[in-house]
C-alpha cells in the first residue's frame, strides 16, 4: 500500500485546454480538521469538521460533501425527495445512528451547516459555474479527476465553502478506487494563485 500522504497525479495525465491552468494538488496534512485553514472561524466550526470527514470515509460508495450554511452556497432541486425528507433537520452531531449514512451516497450532493452540523440538503443538486481559468486533471486512470471534483473545485472558487469528495468504488477495476481516496477542497485553498487542493489516498 502506497504511503496515504503522498498521493499525487501525474503530470502527463494533465489535459487543460489552452486557455486553462491545472489547479495544485497538496497531500491533505494528517488531523485536518485541526490544521486546515477555514473560510470563517466564527462560521466554521472544526468540530463539525471532523465529524463529516469521519462520517464520509466511513461510506461504502463515492459522495460529495458541502460544509456551507444556505447564504453561502444553495442548493437546487432534490434528486430523491423521500431520502431528503428523512434528514430534515437532522444534525450530525446528535445521535443519528438511527438514519442511514449511504444516503449520501445517493445521486446528487449533501449540504451540511458549518457552525451546527445540522443536514441541509441530501441528494441535491449543486451547479456552480464552469471556471474558463482553472481545470482539473481527467480522469484516465481511475484516480484523478471526475464530475465530482469538478464540482467541489468550482464551488470553492466561488463560494465560502468546505468540500469533500469522497471517492470509493467496490467493483471498480483500479485498485486505488476500491480502497477508496478523498478530495479536500475549501475556499481559502481555492482562493490562492493557482488554486489548490488536497488528496489522500488510503
Amino acid at each position: 500500500m502506497s504511503d496515504p500522504f503522498s498521493w499525487g497525479i501525474p503530470s502527463s495525465l494533465v489535459r487543460a485546454p489552452r486557455n486553462q491552468q491545472p489547479v495544485l494538488e497538496r497531500r491533505l496534512p494528517e488531523n485536518p480538521a485541526s490544521v486546515l485553514e477555514l473560510p470563517d472561524s466564527f462560521v466554521f466550526s472544526r468540530r463539525v469538521l471532523g465529524t463529516v470527514l469521519h462520517r464520509v470515509m466511513d461510506l461504502p460508495d463515492s459522495a460529495i460533501v458541502v460544509i456551507a450554511d444556505e447564504k453561502n452556497v444553495q442548493v437546487g432541486a432534490r434528486n430523491n425527495p423521500t431520502v431528503d425528507n428523512r434528514w430534515f433537520c437532522q444534525s450530525i452531531m446528535s445521535n443519528c445512528e438511527h438514519l442511514d449514512f449511504t444516503d449520501w451516497c445517493k445521486d446528487g450532493g449533501v449540504q451540511v451547516h458549518p457552525k451546527c452540523g445540522v443536514v441541509l440538503a441530501v441528494t441535491g443538486k449543486f451547479m456552480p459555474r464552469d471556471s474558463a481559468e482553472w481545470t482539473l486533471p481527467e480522469a484516465q486512470d481511475g484516480g484523478t479527476g471526475g464530475s465530482r471534483v469538478k464540482t467541489a473545485l468550482y464551488l470553492s472558487l466561488q463560494h465560502k465553502c468546505v468540500v469533500l469528495v469522497w471517492k470509493k468504488k467496490a467493483r471498480s477495476i483500479y485498485e486505488e478506487a476500491r480502497r477508496g481516496w478523498l478530495s479536500v477542497f475549501t475556499s481559502c485553498a481555492s482562493a490562492k494563485c493557482p488554486p489548490e487542493f488536497f488528496r489522500v489516498q488510503l
